[in-house]
């Protein structure tokens, strides 16, 4: 492997696979309301420099966190395009110790 081989990868294409990532840190009563596969929802504005998750709003209306820097960008501006993204499409996929993992498809 040469030294510039990383310049040659391809960069990931998220609409594709979508993305998934850990929330640390959730809030305690936040944490034992919500349950594996329910929705979350996502919220930003242009002048915002995050998108946060929320928990559903069926049992209680809570900040989850916020989306990681890493994919920061491509939810945003998937967002900001007026593409919706539905409920099935962003949740919950694990809960543990505090921390929960999160999915978020995306669509081209």
């Amino acid at each position: 492997m040469g030294l510039f081989d990383f310049l040659k990868s391809k960069p990931i294409d998220y609409y594709n696979v979508g993305v998934t990532f850990r929330v640390d840190d959730v809030p305690e009563d936040v944490y034992e309301a919500v349950l594996v596969n329910d929705y979350v929802n996502l919220r930003t504005v242009e002048n915002r420099n995050d998108v946060r998750i929320y928990a559903p709003d069926k049992r209680i209306r809570a900040q989850i966190g916020v989306v990681p820097s890493k994919y920061l960008n491509v939810v945003k501006s998937h967002l900001l395009r007026n593409e919706k993204i539905k409920a099935h499409d962003s949740n919950i996929l694990e809960k543990s110790s505090g921390s929960l993992l999160i999915s978020i498809k995306l669509k081209v």
